[in-house]
């Protein structure tokens, strides 16, 4: 039975700390730099661009806790992609805007390469949320997101294997 990595930013566990949306990958998404998931997640709560640049600029605890400062989506379940343009919460349009930031994040090779190191393992998630309500990014949504990441370097390995 494989042993089960809980993603999250207080983990004693240094692979499950890197993996947490918190941990500082830099990628670059729709031509900006972003410093950390956790900084594009807190970014997609405000539609002004000058705020959006700052938050950018974040990672860690500092960076959630400066976002709890726009919390005011939760009225109206509306959120702002990279452009300032309104995304509906609960809509396949803010799904795949989820996917792509996670998709510009595997382009971190670094990242990448922790994520590759959790493939003996299960993933989990203890902390997060599980309303889409009251979250941008629920429990079910960043472990899914991680496991089609998994799933990638699976097969990447597999085709690697019989040099395709």
């Amino acid at each position: 039975m494989k042993k089960v990595l809980d993603l999250h930013y207080r983990s004693e566990n240094e692979l499950a700390k890197s993996l947490s949306n918190l941990y500082p990958y830099t990628f670059m998404m729709d031509g900006y730099v972003i410093k950390s998931m956790e900084a594009f997640l807190q970014s997609i709560k405000v539609y002004d661009m000058n705020e959006k640049c700052n938050i950018w600029g974040m990672h860690g605890v500092k960076c959630w806790k400066y976002g709890q400062e726009f919390n005011n989506w939760k009225n109206t379940q509306i959120l702002y992609d990279n452009f300032g343009r309104p995304v509906y919460r609960h809509s396949k349009e803010y799904d795949f805007l989820i996917q792509r930031a996670f998709d510009a994040l595997f382009k971190n090779e670094d990242f990448k390469a922790r994520l590759k190191e959790s493939l003996p393992y299960n993933i989990s998630h203890s902390m997060g949320k599980t309303d889409k309500n009251d979250s941008v990014l629920t429990k079910e949504e960043y472990i899914n997101n991680m496991e089609r990441l998994r799933d990638q370097l699976r097969e990447r390995r597999f085709f690697n294997l019989f040099n395709f």
